[in-house]
């Protein structure tokens, strides 16, 4: 499942961004 994996740094990354 590394559309979770992928999902789950995408949305670390935005946090760190945003």
């Amino acid at each position: 499942m590394k559309e979770v994996v992928i999902a789950s740094a995408v949305r670390t990354a935005i946090g760190s961004y945003g």
